[in-house]
């Protein structure tokens, strides 16, 4: 086997192809970075698969037909020490391969050729969803503060697509909070699959405008259109298991206050900068207090934002502040509205806050009991 293509181009082609060995979430001890590197047809493809991941990246370049098995992460590193902008020329002779970029060069081990399986390419695979790469990735980081990436194969690990009314939305929860996330996308059917938080990070090692999101049998494919994808199994108990999210969109949530997006952020970040779990919000005389009532070292902290709206009967609740900071940080919008639940907890307090941003994301997040009978400063 012999190729020779831009080193660049090299690196981009070795960033998808060894995402499943860096972002699958499960780790397999004797998954130990090995993948496959192959030139036919004139194209270089490179592979890997891991427990629950794999990856296949395409590029059109010169070369000679012929295919080796290395260790993909030892050949990406040593290509960010090569000179940028030549021409990397790989050569598999025998045992080994040979990488020559300008006037460096070195060589890599290499398993049986025959050891590693080509993937294939899933062309049975039916495409169910078309979207630009940067929105997608964006809506799945938002919706990921309200999981917990390292809960094994649950639901709090799990950023959940459906198609609601026919628009394409981005949820996930951990039982105490909920983000809810508009997707830009084109839904070409009724849709509910889910991506792993810690594997979905791999959808940033894609070069491309606009991503294909397909289903294949139990798995989903994100297509970058040249033949290349990585592939995500997905987690059949947290299909089943995660909750129904449009009971949160049914409630009839009461007292809509409007309010500046960059105020409140501040406000919260203080009172998270004081305790990071623990505060009460009040809202009186036309504007929203937030206070730290439990300092941990001693310190105190009262911060105010102004909102327009009426509400319906006094406010105390009690908020945990990182994660509504969280949330916050992946706000663009100028302005965003605080609703609050019309049942009230066992301290006459609403059980829950709704944010919704001028984007049409919601976030949802359960009151501290423990807080709310306490008097603000």
């Amino acid at each position: 086997m012999k190729a020779v293509i831009p080193s660049g181009d090299l690196t981009a082609l070795l960033k998808v192809g060894c995402s499943p060995l860096n972002h699958d979430p499960v780790k397999d001890p004797d998954v130990s970075g090995y993948g496959r590197i192959q030139y036919s047809d004139g194209r270089l493809v490179v592979e890997s698969s891991s427990m629950t991941m794999a990856a296949k990246s395409v590029v059109d370049c010169q070369g000679e037909e012929g295919y080796c098995c290395l260790e993909l992460q030892a050949l990406a590193d040593m290509l960010k020490v090569m000179p940028d902008g030549e021409n990397a020329v790989l050569e598999y002779s025998g045992t080994k391969l040979n990488m020559k970029v300008g006037k460096s060069q070195c060589s890599f081990a290499c398993l049986d050729p025959d050891t590693i399986a080509p993937l294939g390419s899933p062309a049975s695979a039916e495409v169910s969803i078309k979207a630009p790469l940067e929105g997608l990735v964006k809506s799945i980081a938002a919706a990921s503060v309200s999981g917990e990436a390292n809960d094994a194969d649950g639901v709090r690990s799990n950023v959940l697509f459906q198609s609601v009314n026919g628009a394409l939305l981005a949820v996930a929860t951990d039982n105490i909070r909920c983000s809810i996330v508009p997707v830009p996308a084109e839904c070409f059917k009724d849709f509910r699959g889910v991506v792993p938080i810690k594997g979905a990070k791999a959808l940033r090692t894609f070069d491309c405008e606009e991503i294909l999101v397909a289903e294949f049998g139990e798995s989903l494919l994100f297509l970058d259109g040249t033949g290349g994808f990585i592939q995500f199994q997905q987690s059949q108990q947290a299909l089943k298991s995660f909750p129904d999210f449009t009971v949160i969109t049914g409630i009839n949530h009461i007292d809509a206050l409007n309010m500046s997006t960059e105020r409140f952020t501040t406000v919260m970040a203080g009172a998270h900068k004081i305790n990071p779990q623990e505060c009460v919000m009040v809202v009186e005389d036309g504007e929203i207090i937030v206070s730290n009532v439990r300092p941990v070292d001693g310190a105190e902290y009262r911060g105010a934002t102004a909102y327009d709206g009426t509400p319906g009967y006094d406010i105390k609740i009690g908020l945990c502040p990182l994660l509504i900071i969280e949330y916050l940080k992946t706000l663009k919008s100028d302005s965003l509205t605080l609703s609050f639940s019309p049942e009230r907890n066992s301290l006459n307090s609403p059980s829950h806050i709704l944010i919704r941003d001028g984007d049409g994301s919601l976030f949802f997040v359960k009151s501290l009991l423990c807080l709310v009978d306490v008097p603000t400063l």
